[in-house]
């Protein structure tokens, strides 16, 4: 199991960094975890959580970006 602070450092650098430092959290954590921190790092920006069903078009728009960075 990874340390809560090597997943928070993953956060950080994705947060900073965005879709960019993938590669990086992935080697460091393994895709699972930066996969998922991609798709809530994308989804915050594209309006998640900010009502209640999020919009579902965001659920487009993060597979679109995920598929453009060579991700999924």
């Amino acid at each position: 199991m990874l340390a809560v602070e090597k997943i928070q450092n993953a956060a950080k650098m994705i947060e900073h960094d965005g879709v960019s430092a993938y590669q990086s959290v992935q080697r460091g954590c393994g895709r699972d975890v930066a996969l998922t921190l991609i798709i809530a790092h994308l989804r915050r920006q594209f309006g998640g959580g900010e009502s209640f069903p999020s919009d579902p078009s965001i659920d487009k728009k993060v597979v679109d970006i995920l598929k453009e960075e060579g991700i999924i």
